[in-house]
């Protein structure tokens, strides 16, 4: 996972803060870069394409009903809301980010 963002709606600027995310944190030096994504619409709308294509990154979609192109993440997911969180309430949405960041940015990272 190289971006991630989390918030309150799945609008587009939640899915462009995570981009934003991945490209500074990350990095890339120029190679040709790939977003692959389901079909949600915070994804598939004008201003995200339009962001995607400015930043020369190449767009990859699953087929349309189709969570087998996308079993790793989706797999993640699973992990996440089931393992990790517990299904945990949070009093505040610093408390879920930091917690999400624990798992994404440390447990996972661990060689």
């Amino acid at each position: 996972m190289i971006g991630w963002s989390i918030g309150v709606s799945l609008a587009t600027e939640l899915v462009s803060d995570a981009l934003r995310r991945a490209i500074e944190n990350r990095r890339p030096d120029g190679k040709r870069l790939l977003h692959h994504s389901d079909r949600g619409c915070q994804y598939t709308s004008d201003a995200y394409q339009k962001t995607l294509q400015t930043l020369g990154i190449e767009c990859s979609m699953s087929r349309s009903g189709c969570c087998y192109d996308n079993a790793v993440m989706e797999r993640f997911f699973w992990s996440l809301k089931h393992e990790w969180t517990n299904h945990e309430t949070f009093a505040t949405l610093e408390d879920a980010r930091l917690s999400v960041f624990r798992y994404i940015e440390t447990f996972l990272t661990i060689p």
